[in-house]
């Protein structure tokens, strides 16, 4: 059992449509039971790209949906979280804007049963401060104990290829956290919008969003060289937004 928390540091960043869409495509594979929670209340976007308004399974991909109607505030939501885990294999969670901060009392009871927090941005100045900032803010909130050690903080950069090994290591250093994908954007509310998850039929968009649910413990482990390949253009777009915020 392995569970997958989605957040990002600021509104606009794809998180939303990363966790439905990661959740998609690991149910897609069938490799093991999967279930997407929903416990962002301010945005309850999860259940609506799914066509959910209650707890239900979707026929296809196979999968478990809980949406955000269900929570009543945190401590039901960890429950409901720990409840769906204890029969999937792998439970990808959408997060409120910046689990893991402000304080202790939201890192403890929201974020316990998280194995892998990953954090959504883009390659945009701002966005990189704001996630920047966030993951300074959790490894303060993890060493003080507000965050339990087990969980792994790790970027997913969303509308841009970043696999190349280098790429991701100019950001991890800037970041402070591992680069483990660059998520091309093919869905949301402005284009590009091709449609919804497994359908697309993108295999750089899955193998991206594989890299983002790949656990090393717990239930799941896809294949971590899963990496969207890149041209010399996008190569050096990394390298650009990094010096773009110095």
């Amino acid at each position: 059992m392995a569970v997958i928390g989605i957040t990002s540091a600021r509104s606009g960043d794809w998180k939303r449509g990363v966790a439905a869409n990661v959740a998609a495509r690991l149910a897609a594979d069938g490799a093991c039971s999967v279930a997407v929670v929903d416990c962002d209340s301010a945005g309850r976007d999860i259940g609506d790209r799914l066509g959910v308004e209650t707890h239900a399974c979707v026929e296809w991909p196979p999968l478990t949906v809980v949406p955000a109607c269900a929570m009543v505030d945190l401590r039901a939501a960890r429950t409901s979280i720990e409840r769906v885990a204890a029969t999937h294999d792998l439970v990808v969670v959408d997060l409120p804007l910046g689990a893991g901060a402000p304080g202790p009392a939201l890192d403890a009871e929201l974020l316990a049963p998280i194995d892998r927090l990953v954090v959504a941005t883009d390659l945009s100045s701002s966005a990189l401060r704001a996630t920047a900032r966030w993951v300074e803010l959790v490894g303060i909130a993890q060493r003080a104990g507000g965050i339990p050690d087990q969980v792994e903080i790790v970027i997913a950069v969303v509308g841009e290829s970043v696999g190349t090994t280098s790429e991701r290591l100019v950001l991890a250093a800037m970041l402070g956290a591992a680069v483990v994908a660059g998520v091309p954007q093919y869905w949301g509310r402005t284009p590009p919008n091709f449609g919804f998850g497994p359908t697309l039929g993108f295999p750089e968009l899955d193998d991206a969003l594989r890299a983002v649910g790949c656990v090393q413990r717990g239930g799941y482990a896809a294949n971590p060289d899963h990496a969207c390949s890149a041209s010399g253009h996008k190569r050096s777009i990394a390298h650009r937004a990094v010096a773009s915020v110095k």
